[in-house]
């Protein structure tokens, strides 16, 4: 293989690294947007939401970090210990909230 091969053929395993380990990217909703959470998905680690004045969008996927910081009056201790707890309640965002416009990959588990 001579050095030109060889150069093409590292760009693309680095190029397929990259792929296989990126993340789904995060886009805003904006701020004063009235939003359901529709359902907590346990293995992906995620809120289903949907815009309430927009029903024919999402739904989008939000974080519970993401959740709380567009939300003030959520607090993160109480939605992570019982994050059902804030499913089919509505609530008005203060600040931008990131959300994934696609359900990620459920997290593996760590075996022993």
């Amino acid at each position: 293989m001579n050095i030109t091969m060889k150069i093409i053929f590292s760009i693309s395993l680095f190029a397929a690294a990259i792929a296989a380990n990126a993340q789904l990217a995060e886009v805003p909703m904006d701020a004063n947007t009235l939003v359901e959470i529709e359902a907590y998905l346990q293995k992906e680690n995620v809120f289903e939401i949907t815009e309430v004045e927009n029903p024919g969008q999402g739904p989008w996927y939000a974080t519970a970090e993401n959740l709380v910081k567009a939300v003030p009056a959520l607090k993160l201790d109480r939605v992570k210990k019982d994050p059902n707890s804030i499913v089919k309640n509505q609530y008005k965002t203060d600040n931008v909230m990131m959300i994934l416009p696609e359900l990620p990959e459920p997290k593996k588990s760590k075996k022993k």
